[in-house]
């Protein structure tokens, strides 16, 4: 039943939960005892059957909208097809295969790749000192969780980065098993030599808040060197973890409009693009003045707001209004028309 809710959860989660699967799963076949294991489970059909069952019909109630919208189940299974070929096609994300355990584990979370060494070398050690035994099921608790742990990461770590399409965030799902195998092996320390694993753990947690410190909170005094890449440019390929989306033509049209705020405090925003994120959170503190539509008769909407901003294909004239392109993003290209700030009596903020 635990497995269950969990397969519930992931799967109405997030499209990777095959990948969290095969991983899992894998792990998990490799501490199990085949014959016990079967007997077990056949013993306890009518559970399973009921616990599968509940995940199910769970996964249907949320991707049908508490079954009132069955198109959402047609959805969900599209989903998969539609993300894996994402994963081969979409070269705006695509990155090289060491991008999760180099620029970005590396980066802000190198001890993990130490714990990852240490888990391997302890299970290497075992199979030199037990031989062909060392693939049965440890029989230690303790030793079945570093193996399980250990293929669980591996496995993530292998599979996410054969797949060209990356993202930054997807990385949890890599540093998830780590950290409880960080976690696994530092208990296992203490069990041996408790002052080692008490200094590691120090270490551990010193390094833990620098690193948050560090990439979260630039503005700190011990925070990224003024010449660092992540510190000066906070997009494109010199920045490990920048998303595709931000682009320099973005970036001027914020720089743009923060001007135009200055003039014009109370201006109101129609976002009428296709693909505007990330323009949510750099304009966050203006989020009230803002509207999201996607609409092409800018007509409708001139005595409504100050700035319009609008596909580029779209044609509009309008003598209070300058018009000016913008290309935000690889795949979104935008013409925004300010109102003049003379036509609402205020001083000229800039010229195009």
């Amino acid at each position: 039943y635990l497995i269950a809710v969990a397969l519930t959860v992931v799967v109405t989660t997030k499209e990777t939960w095959i990948i969290s699967a095969v991983a899992v799963g894998t792990a998990g076949l490799a501490i199990s005892r085949p014959r016990a294991e079967l007997r077990s489970l056949y013993e306890q059909r009518s559970h399973i059957v009921l616990g599968l069952l509940l995940a199910y019909l769970a996964s249907l109630a949320v991707y049908s909208a508490c079954f009132t919208w069955f198109n959402g189940i047609v959805q969900a299974g599209l989903a998969i097809p539609q993300w894996l070929g994402r994963g081969v096609g979409d070269t705006g994300h695509f990155k090289p295969f060491y991008y999760y355990i180099g620029p970005v584990i590396a980066h802000s979370e190198p001890w993990l790749l130490v714990a990852l060494g240490c888990g391997i070398m302890f299970e290497a050690s075992r199979f030199l000192t037990k031989g062909k035994a060392a693939f049965a099921a440890p029989e230690s608790a303790d030793d079945r969780a570093v193996r399980f742990l250990l293929i669980w990461s591996l496995l993530s770590i292998i599979i996410y980065s054969s797949i060209p399409y990356k993202t930054p965030w997807l990385v949890i799902n890599l540093t998830y098993p780590l950290t409880l195998l960080t976690a696994m092996l530092l208990e296992k320390l203490w069990k041996l030599l408790p002052t080692v694993a008490i200094v590691n753990l120090v270490i551990v947690f010193v390094l833990s808040l620098g690193s948050t410190a560090m990439l979260n909170y630039s503005v700190l005094p011990f925070a990224l060197a003024s010449d660092s890449p992540l510190h000066t440019r906070p997009y494109g390929r010199e920045n490990p973890f920048s998303y595709v989306h931000t682009s320099q033509g973005m970036r001027d049209f914020i720089e743009d409009l923060e001007r135009y705020f200055e003039k014009a405090p109370s201006a109101r925003v129609l976002m009428a693009v296709n693909a505007y994120w990330p323009l949510p959170y750099y304009l966050r503190a203006h989020s009230k003045q803002l509207a999201y539509l996607n609409t092409s008769d800018l007509s409708l909407w001139s005595a409504t707001y100050d700035v319009l901003v609008a596909e580029r294909p779209v044609v509009w004239f309008d003598t209070h209004f300058v018009m000016k392109e913008y290309r935000f993003s690889d795949v979104e290209e935008a013409r925004v028309f300010f109102l003049r700030p003379e036509a609402k009596g205020l001083p000229r903020c800039f010229t195009f």
